[in-house]
This record gives structure tokens, C-alpha cells and sequence, in this order.
């Protein structure tokens, strides 16, 4: 990839990490820019007469910690893709940015003329996003490949799970079903972040089609590794409190983080045919016969 292109990959890299924490951490400045408002319902959480009866305050919003994971986690796929020095591992990234920009710039836009200028904004950025995800696509869709080491049978299967998980879920919050995620979201919030989770799905659905392990699916998993470090921590926490009709919800995410975080660093740090980090590469020695002149 051109030098100036790589520069503008990493550019991009800051950018979605420094937007992550920002949102992971309750910046307001920046959680101010967010054009789908979360407002939230009291009555909605623990019922009317149990909020009256124990004075029960509504937990933190955790939207914009998910929120702040998903770009981590792009910025860490990003960021593998331009370490690894395999372009063609931006093609899985365009199909993200494809995927996910696509509808939800078209439901931030679906009625210009009444949309607020906020709204208007991110519709218009979301377009040159998925612009941009489409060009990426076509100039490193057929890269060659240097290192064809396969995706690990396991990694695969555990791809296949994603992939299902991902379209159930974010199918039922773009159809605004309630009681998906554990704690009260609005109908807007449950439809950008269903896309979202479609899009990701279909990440990872691209690395089944594509199953090379540096090329491709390293990335992705080094996208949900970052993502799993961003919400532990406040996952964990929020078991104490949760309500009981969200908690087996909040259980089964956990699980999901938990195994998935375990499955990532095995195959990025540990296994020998895989970790990223290895020793470096020596040659076999010539045979006698290879030798001679």
C-alpha cells in the first residue's frame, strides 16, 4: 500500500481509539456530538412502583461503553491491518465499514428535511465512510497473499457462532425488540447499535469465506480482543446490580467477552503456528545434494 495511504490508515487508527476511550469514559464534549439521544426511562427499568417503593437510581448508561468498544475495536483492526503488512486484511475492514455505514447513515438520512443539522451530519459522514469502505474493498480485495497459514479449525468454528450470535442480536434491536441488551435503550440507539452488530457480523462471516490466518482472521480477532477488554470490567461490575429480568442477558454477553477474550489471546499470543509475535524466521539449511556445485 502506498506510503500516503498508510498514513492516512493510521490517522484513522488515532482517531477511532482516541473517539473509543472517549465514549468508553463518559467524555461529554464528545458524547455531546452523538446525534441518536439516549433518554433514559426510569419506569421502564425496575417498574413505577418499585422505583417508588425503593428509591432505586437508574444505572449508568452503558450504550456509550459499547459504543466506545466497537471503535476500539475497529481501531485495533485497523491497526493489524497496516502492522501486518498483508493489504489484503483491509478488505475484511471495508466490508465492516461497508456494512454498518451503509444503514445507519440511511436511517440517520431517511428523512433529510426533517432530520436535525446533528443528524444530517452523521448521515453525511457515514456516506463518505462507506464511500470510502467501497474503494478500499476494490484496491485490496485481490492483494496478494505472503503468509497462507490457514485459519485454526476452532477459530473458524468459534467464527460461525459469531456470526449467528451477531445476526440474531442485532436482527431483534433493528427490529426494536425489546429486553436485548441488558438495560433500557431507546428505539433509535437499538437500531444503529443492531446494524452495527450485523456489520461485525458480516466481518466475521468474511472470514470464513476468506480463512487465511494473518490476512484475515488475526485481525478480526484482535478487533473482538479489544473490544472484550473495553467492556469487561464494566460488565463485571454491573453484575452485582443488574435487574433480574436483564440478568441471564448481561450472562450469556459475558460469557460470549469471556470466551472470546480466552479464544483471541490463545491463538494471537500462545499457539506456536499462530501468536504473532515470533521468533525470527530462518531458512532450513540446504541439503548435501543442494549444496554441491
Amino acid at each position: 500500500m502506498r506510503r500516503l495511504l498508510r498514513v492516512f490508515g493510521y490517522l484513522v487508527c488515532l482517531v477511532q481509539l482516541a473517539v473509543g476511550l472517549a465514549f468508553a469514559f463518559g467524555w461529554q464534549p464528545i458524547i455531546e456530538l452523538w446525534p441518536f439521544r439516549y433518554e433514559y426511562d426510569a419506569a421502564s427499568y425496575t417498574g413505577a412502583d418499585e422505583m417508588q417503593a425503593a428509591a432505586v437510581e437508574p444505572p449508568a448508561d452503558y450504550s456509550f461503553v459499547v459504543l466506545g468498544s466497537i471503535y476500539i475495536a475497529a481501531a485495533a483492526s485497523t491497526l493489524w491491518a497496516l502492522i501486518s503488512r498483508e493489504d489484503v486484511a483491509f478488505s475484511g475492514v471495508a466490508v465492516d465499514y461497508v456494512l454498518i455505514f451503509v444503514p445507519v447513515g440511511a436511517y440517520a438520512l431517511q428523512s433529510i428535511t426533517s432530520a436535525t443539522p446533528e443528524l444530517q451530519i452523521f448521515g453525511a459522514i457515514s456516506v463518505i465512510m462507506a464511500g470510502i469502505g467501497a474503494w478500499l474493498f476494490a484496491q485490496t480485495a485481490n492483494a496478494p497473499i505472503h503468509d497462507k497459514t490457514p485459519t485454526p479449525t476452532l477459530v473458524r468454528i468459534a467464527f460461525a457462532v459469531f456470526v449467528i450470535a451477531l445476526l440474531i442480536a442485532g436482527g431483534a434491536l433493528v427490529l426494536k425488540t425489546p429486553n436485548i441488551l441488558p438495560w433500557a435503550i431507546t428505539p433509535a440507539i437499538a437500531v444503529v447499535y443492531g446494524w452495527m452488530f450485523l456489520g461485525a457480523g458480516g466481518y466475521f462471516a468474511y472470514g470464513l469465506l476468506r480463512p487465511v490466518w494473518r490476512a484475515n482472521a488475526a485481525g478480526q480477532l484482535f478487533g473482538f480482543l479489544a473490544y472484550d477488554i473495553a467492556l469487561i470490567v464494566p460488565f463485571l461490575t454491573y453484575l452485582s446490580t443488574v435487574p433480574d429480568r436483564w440478568r441471564i442477558n448481561l450472562i450469556i454477553y459475558l460469557v460470549v467477552i469471556i470466551g472470546s477474550a480466552v479464544l483471541s489471546i490463545y491463538y494471537l499470543f500462545v499457539n506456536p503456528t499462530t501468536r504473532v509475535i515470533r521468533r525470527t524466521y530462518s531458512p532450513p539449511a540446504p541439503t548435501s545434494a543442494a549444496a554441491a556445485p
